[in-house]
């Protein structure tokens, strides 16, 4: 979870692109998976006891959050002209027994 947050601050100072579309396509994949484990979009609706649409809003955020970790840290991975600077940024990273 740390380590997620770091990479998300990373990624906003350094301006990592992630795009509504592919924020759109995978919480479309996230409720088509859920449609399928319920049965049907009523059904998943009724489990969950909100619309798909309020599921939508509620996925949004966080998987934002989690495409911007990826995209930074796969950035640090690939940084060989910067790898000081790599180094520091996941030094930053406090190291406690959840992010281990």
């Amino acid at each position: 979870m740390l380590v997620q947050k770091a990479l998300v601050l990373q990624a906003e100072k350094d301006s990592i692109p992630v795009t509504e579309e592919e924020i759109d396509a995978e919480i479309d994949q996230k409720i088509r998976y859920f449609i399928s484990q319920y049965g049907s979009k009523e059904a998943l609706e009724q489990i969950a006891g909100r619309s798909i649409y309020q599921m939508r809003e509620e996925f949004r955020q966080p998987i934002k959050e989690q495409r911007m970790a990826r995209a930074c840290g796969i950035k640090l991975l690939k940084d060989k002209n910067h790898p000081d600077r790599s180094k520091r940024i996941l030094r930053k990273i406090p190291r406690t027994a959840s992010c281990l």
